[in-house]
This record gives C-alpha cells, structure tokens and sequence, in this order.
C-alpha cells in the first residue's frame, strides 16, 4: 500500500473513532457547543442573522462532519464509486440516529441529520474522484 493511502487510512481510523464519540456519545454538549461557537463566529465577522438560525448551523455542520470521512475512506479504498461512498454514508449515518434515538434519552434522532451527513459523504466522495480525475488528466492519462 502506498504511503498516502497508509495515512488516509490512520487518519480514517483517528477521525472515524472521534465521529463515534461525538455521534454516539450520550450528550448532544458537542453538537450544542459546536453550534453555539459557530453562531459567535459568525456574529465576529458580520453574517447576516438568517445564516445565524441555530437549525441552518447545525445542517451545515452535519454535512461537514462527514465530508471527511467520505474522502478519507474515498482515498483509501478506491475502488468503490462516489456512489457507494454516498450510500455508505447514508447507512451510517442512519445507524447512527437510530442508535440516538433508540439509546439516548437525551439525544434527537432526526432526518435532516441523516440528510446532512448523507450530503457530507457525497460532497466528500466526490472531491475525492474530483482530485483523482484532474490528477490523472495532468499526468496525460485521461
């Protein structure tokens, strides 16, 4: 295996672990806390109140925890399509509602979290193939 994919794959494990934990952790504190820091930031720099609505900060933020995920995964494993990679991220994420709302009292299952998360694996995946298809056009190869 070469060395990028080697580092895809540790940093797929260390990010996996860590999108676990805060997705199945008993307290939604990280989500909340992730929100409210976000809501500040952009109150710093000027963002119009409707970009503020804590509902809007938080689908973002679900489709940008699993971007990562998508292309990492994507690097390491290159054989299955930005198709796969998105339907990947649907089950899992998926699981992982029915998990918080079958589990955790204090957690909210919801469909637009599997949406987010599902569009965080597409927008992942597709980067990914993306980066590939450009890199191998430069090399002349298609």
């Amino acid at each position: 295996m070469p060395l990028r994919r080697k580092l895809a794959a540790a940093g797929l494990v260390v990010y996996t672990l860590a999108l676990v934990a805060v997705l199945l952790g008993p307290s939604p504190e990280a989500g909340d806390t992730a929100i409210r820091w976000t809501r500040e930031l952009m109150t710093g720099v000027g963002a119009p109140d409707k970009l503020k609505d804590p509902e809007r900060i938080e689908f973002l933020l679900n489709v940008a925890i699993f971007a990562p995920w998508a292309a990492l995964a994507a690097l390491v494993w290159p054989q299955p399509s930005w198709r796969d990679w998105t339907a990947y991220g649907f089950v899992a994420t998926s699981l992982v509602e029915t998990v918080q709302a079958l589990v955790y009292p204090d957690r909210t299952a919801a469909f637009s979290d599997i949406a987010a998360n599902t569009l965080g694996a597409l927008i992942g995946s597709v980067v990914v193939t993306l980066a590939r298809a450009l890199a191998r056009a430069r090399r002349g190869g298609g």
